[in-house]
């Protein structure tokens, strides 16, 4: 009896000794910072017995070249409209098989953001799930006197014109990536988001020097919001939607003044991020569960509860408003729901050529920047 219950012990240890040395799946994130709930992280490594590496971006740029390059085996992605557009126009993204998201439904998402998917590059939605959507805009400390009305009368004329506010006094920021920054010159002038014209993209790169020469400057991705909200390193920056409501987030349960407020514009960007599965994954069936999971709407809601942005299916829209919080967060914040974006334009993808000179501009704005500005913040 003794030998049998020591040979069961031996056999039971044997097995134990097996399952703990084999390897946990790994799913490689190619992700936005501050973008995924991490309780939605722990929870989805438990439920499939993985490990989620996670590869930080700030940039739809940074995410091409980690995708493009091949460095790493990417499972999903989450990157913008014009970026899935480029990624999708070199191959370098698989075509997604619907039968393996059983959450998914061709009509589950909201329908302002179908329209503008209808409307966007042909086939879009056979490699993209919508995972969030939202718009730019000013996001400002409205602890600076006068300046809340200055940027609801003159919008993005604040960023140019120092006729309408102190050059002397104010600070200003601008994302550090070429289209977004150049996009704030174009919707002052008047342009297509998606101008392609060299007439036109010189006097936005003139434009966006002479700013460079009169005002104070900043250039950053995450940090912009939380610079706003300490209201001493810059007065008003142009923001993501979503940038605004996670610093709002944050000063609520810091139990802060809400010192901080978001104008949009009628004139604005209007993006979407969306889950992809690149052609270097090397674990497409995780990638499926993943991207099936980030679509049950108790988990968009908890994604939503810290990421800030605006959810893409109509469930958890709808589960929003049935939230006493939120129901007055989008009374009170208009520009947490896209779809009020009525003049909202999306970004295409507009071709190397086009995209090098974006580039430049960008690149002649960095240079003549004062380098001591980055140091003091």
């Amino acid at each position: 009896m003794k030998k049998l219950l020591l040979c069961l012990v031996i056999v039971f240890v044997s097995v134990f000794s097996l399952t703990s040395c084999k390897k946990k799946q790994k799913l490689y994130l190619l992700n936005w910072n501050e973008y995924l709930n991490g309780d939605l992280v722990t929870k989805f490594e438990k439920k499939f017995n993985c490990s989620i590496v996670h590869l930080p971006s700030e940039s739809n740029e940074d995410m091409y070249t980690v995708i493009s390059n091949g460095q790493y085996a990417v499972d999903v992605a989450i990157p913008s409209d014009y970026m899935i557009q480029k990624l999708v126009n070199e191959n370098l993204l698989n075509k997604l098989d619907f039968s393996k998201m059983s959450n998914y439904q061709s009509e589950m998402f909201d329908e302002n953001l179908t329209n503008l998917r209808k409307s966007y590059f042909k086939d879009n939605e056979l490699y993209a799930v919508p995972y969030f959507w939202g718009t730019i805009g000013i996001m400002y400390n409205d602890r600076t006197a006068g300046l809340e009305q200055k940027i609801k009368d003159n919008g993005w004329a604040v960023f140019f014109d120092d006729t309408l506010v102190d050059k002397n006094q104010v600070k200003i920021g601008m994302y550090n990536n070429p289209r977004d920054a150049i996009a704030v010159a174009e919707l002052y002038l008047g342009y297509s988001l998606n101008e392609t014209d060299s007439t036109k993209l010189n006097r936005v790169q003139d434009l966006l020097m002479n700013q460079n020469k009169t005002f104070d400057v900043k250039y950053a991705s995450d940090d912009l919001k939380k610079w706003v909200a300490g209201g001493k390193n810059l007065d008003y920056a142009m923001v993501y939607s979503g940038d605004f409501f996670d610093q709002l987030y944050i000063l609520e349960e810091d139990g802060s003044d809400q010192y901080i407020n978001m104008y949009v514009p009628d004139n604005t960007n209007l993006y979407f991020d969306a889950m992809v599965i690149p052609t270097t994954s090397k674990n497409p069936d995780l990638a499926y569960e993943f991207i099936n999971f980030m679509l049950d709407t108790d988990n968009i809601v908890e994604n939503v509860s810290y990421v800030g942005y605006c959810p893409c299916t109509k469930a958890s829209i709808e589960a929003l408003k049935n939230d006493e919080y939120y129901s007055q967060l989008l009374e009170t914040y208009p520009a947490f729901y896209p779809g009020n974006a009525v003049n909202g334009e999306i970004y295409y993808d507009l071709g190397d050529d086009i995209y090098k000179k974006l580039t430049d501009i960008y690149l002649s704005l960095i240079h003549i920047s004062e380098p001591t500005r980055q140091a003091e913040i």
